[in-house]
């Protein structure tokens, strides 16, 4: 017998056998429900509590702190020196807190600038406080005075940023 002959009536055997010698069809996995997602990227920096809002009351907290983190002096004020914003990242386009290769620094002098809302070359606390609170109104679609996983998605990205700032 020739191979070619042998490797058909192999083939025939095993095509006039099939279905009947093979495991019986299988019905595929139901798909899995949909996982509850962890909170938005950076939402957890605002989120004191953990409860999965953000609170007008931590995000004032939250901008009181930062402030008090960027007046290294300690005298109540912010000034150009002391102030260095977040850097955007060109991968994400979010404000990070740190540097690093592919991120460029977003204009120090534009971003004080618009915060220092008296001209005077220095921020106090209460206009670095309500600057964010802004970008908070903004976020809070229902103005119900939290922000949720879902508002904060929602945000354009550079509204995002400014809570950052």
């Amino acid at each position: 017998m020739t191979i070619r002959r042998a490797l058909f009536l192999l083939l025939a055997t095993v095509s006039l056998a099939g279905p009947a010698s093979q495991a019986p069809a299988q019905t595929p996995p139901a798909p899995k429900a949909p996982q509850a997602a962890g909170p938005p990227r950076d939402f957890h920096i605002f989120d004191a509590d953990g409860d999965g809002l953000v609170s007008s009351e931590e995000f004032r907290k939250y901008r009181v702190k930062r402030f008090h983190g960027i007046d290294k002096n300690k005298d109540g004020w912010a000034t150009p020196q002391e102030f260095a914003p977040p850097r955007v990242g060109a991968a994400h386009g979010a404000p990070t807190a740190g540097g690093g290769a592919g991120q460029r620094p977003l204009p120090r002098d534009a971003v004080f600038i618009s915060l220092d809302k008296d001209s005077d070359d220095r921020l106090s606390e209460d206009e670095f406080v309500s600057a964010g609170e802004d970008a908070f109104a903004a976020i809070d679609a229902n103005k119900d005075g939290a922000i949720t996983p879902d508002e904060w998605n929602q945000a354009p990205r550079v509204t995002r940023g400014k809570l950052l700032r």
